[in-house]
């Protein structure tokens, strides 16, 4: 059985929505596992329960202590990743000192086709950002066109194919909001249509971002490519 909403709503609040193993931050995509299975006797409560991204919950639940070499997460180590996560998401020294939030809006709907744009914007926190840089990630098979990004190519994630576009800009000024990627000069756009639809239900892939700062560190996350689009 899951864990009821307060619990889960309780691991998502502690986490920031953050996975607690690679700190990836996962949106509407992030997982609240049983460190202990309840098929194993683990309970639907907090002290239970972890959040992990979709790579990280692939890994867990899934320990041999017999075979060091192929071991994943133990349940003692998703206990001590948790602990350490939620008690830095208290003190205020989890998050970075900038925030990128990543959403997409609907240009153009027909009965087999949907297009979006990619919406990128920073709030900056106290650093001065010389130069950065922002790849986002598709997989292979979407249709994808762009303007003012650079193509790098195709890359293998977790044996899917993707390709990788990457725009690059200049000072940004502490506490400064900038809007990174619109719907104007620099854009990217995907179709979603029907028979792609169907087929990317059978796999769990995703749409990733990455953003690299001159000062600090660097931001990444995912979106299940399910949420990017409806038919």
């Amino acid at each position: 059985m899951p864990f009821p909403p307060s619990i889960r709503e309780e691991a998502l609040v502690n986490s920031g929505r953050r996975c607690c193993v690679c700190h990836e931050f996962s949106g509407r995509s992030i997982n609240i596992h049983h460190i202990i299975q309840e098929a194993d006797g683990g309970l639907n409560t907090i002290d239970n329960a972890i959040a992990l991204c979709l790579r990280c919950h692939s890994e867990a639940g899934h320990y041999n202590s017999h075979h060091p070499l192929g071991t994943k997460y133990s349940p003692t180590e998703l206990i001590k990743h948790r602990d350490n996560w939620w008690l830095a998401v208290k003190s205020g020294k989890a998050l970075p000192d900038y925030d990128l939030n990543i959403k997409w809006k609907r240009t153009h709907t027909s009965q087999d086709l949907h297009t979006h744009r990619i919406i990128a914007s920073l709030q900056n926190g106290e650093y001065f950002l010389n130069e950065w840089k922002l790849q986002l990630i598709f997989p292979n098979l979407v249709p994808v066109r762009t303007e003012g990004f650079t193509d790098l190519g195709q890359i293998s994630i977790d044996g899917f194919i993707y390709k990788n576009y990457q725009i690059t800009g200049s000072k940004i000024f502490s506490s400064e909001q900038v809007e990174l990627v619109g719907m104007a000069d620099k854009y990217v756009e995907y179709d979603m249509n029907n028979d792609l639809y169907f087929n990317f239900l059978k796999h769990d892939l995703c749409f990733k971002w990455r953003f690299y700062p001159s000062s600090g560190i660097s931001l990444n996350g995912s979106f299940n490519w399910r949420e990017m689009h409806e038919f």
